[in-house]
């Protein structure tokens, strides 16, 4: 049987109703009254307020008394009228079935589960396979697949925010659904912000933009929301305003050179504003799934150098002098590998060298941290950073 929860509540208001006007049709007998005074019922539900009038004339102008019999006729009458009006309204309610049990059961003392979402900031889907090193020989040295298979052995253990919130995780995270095409759309957008910008900040401002616009975020969004828009949005971003109008020149480019899609070369992506070599490879790799190129950002121009991997001024030199070294199939994982390591353990200022496998054969290892004992505010400081860096620290 399907009812209504408002069906059920107005059956019992009725009931209640029928009393009320039981009694004052005694109390009108035993009166004897002699003008017509309507008797005004009212009813309350949760989601309405409506007041009854029902005339009593019949039963007021007569000087004769009100036998049982009348009194529970009239009684009659007024109830039917009144389920009349409740039926009436019922076909307007949503209906839900019940079970027969429930009518009886306080609905606000049932329990109601919360659904179960997947946790994206403490846990991490990656997994980074390490150097073979009967493959990689002739282009690496021993001492390169040492300090590789060691920062993987790290990444394995730990969560960075690039696990979590990094440029390829956006879309996953504010938009599971989104097609391959959408999906492509989003990951540019990722990657146009996070130039000089933390991961957190740029998760943040992609999953703004998409819950925004009325149909998500997508080329045709951005096509017709004004530049002024999109600034606001992504004002906590790096160079927002700057990143406002590249936003809306690709977009007006991929629309009217590319089918609204992404190119497939690295010279086509980066002829849109805002875009450089290591977006465009990183953009290849994941939307695509074309790797023509390393992605080298910050982190990894900077530990390359530190490990000695690489002697560069710049990302775009390092980019040339990893390809030399680093085998082809490594290509698309090194720069969240070593992203992640930079984030938590290897960081630009104050690193964790306390708990870096690697500080024997870093030319930027702070001895100095290494000597300290480990205390338990050291220990706490750590497990208050970025991440999750927990299985690092053995004390």
């Amino acid at each position: 049987m399907r009812v209504t929860r408002a069906t059920a509540k107005r059956a019992v208001t009725a009931t209640n109703t029928t009393t009320i006007v039981t009694k004052r049709i005694r109390r009108a007998s035993t009166e004897n009254e002699t003008s017509a005074k309507p008797i005004t019922v009212k009813q309350e539900s949760n989601d309405t307020r409506s007041t009854t009038t029902i005339k009593t004339e019949e039963i007021s102008n007569t000087s004769e008394p009100i036998t049982v019999k009348q009194e529970f006729d009239n009684v009659s009458v007024i109830k039917q009228e009144i389920t009349d009006q409740f039926e009436a309204k019922q076909e307007t309610n949503d209906t839900i079935p019940i079970k027969q049990e429930s009518m009886v059961k306080d609905e606000s003392t049932v329990k109601q589960e919360p659904p179960v979402k997947e946790d994206f900031t403490t846990t991490s889907s990656t997994s980074f396979p390490s150097f073979d090193s009967m493959k990689t020989t002739e282009t690496c040295s021993p001492k390169l697949i040492d300090q590789y298979n060691k920062i993987v052995s790290v990444r394995n253990q730990i969560v960075a925010p690039v696990d979590t919130m990094g440029c390829e995780r956006i879309p996953y995270t504010v938009d599971p659904t989104s097609a391959p095409k959408m999906f492509r759309f989003q990951l540019l957008v990722s990657l146009m912000l996070s130039s000089q910008t933390k991961d957190e900040v740029t998760h943040a401002a992609v999953a703004t933009m998409h819950q925004h616009f009325p149909r998500g975020l997508c080329l045709e969004s951005i096509l017709e929301a004004s530049e002024a828009e999109i600034d606001t949005l992504i004002g906590k971003v790096g160079f927002h305003r700057r990143k406002a109008n590249y936003l809306k020149r690709s977009a007006e480019i991929l629309r009217s050179e590319h089918n609204g899609d992404i190119p497939k070369s690295i010279e086509e992506i980066v002829k849109l504003p805002g875009v450089g070599p290591k977006m465009g490879y990183l953009l290849l790799q994941a939307g695509w799934d074309i790797s023509s190129g390393i992605g080298v950002d910050v982190h990894l121009h900077r530990i390359a150098n530190l490990l000695g991997w690489v002697s560069s001024k710049t990302p775009e030199a390092t980019r040339q002098q990893l390809e030399q070294v680093i085998p082809e199939a490594y290509w698309k994982q090194i720069n969240p590998l070593v992203v992640g390591f930079g984030q938590t353990v290897c960081l630009p200022v104050a690193a964790n060298c306390d708990i870096c496998p690697l500080s024997s054969t870093c030319r930027g290892v702070n001895r100095k941290l290494l000597k300290q004992p480990r205390t338990e505010a050291r220990k706490l400081k750590l497990l208050s950073s970025r991440g999750d860096i927990s299985r690092l620290i053995d004390w």
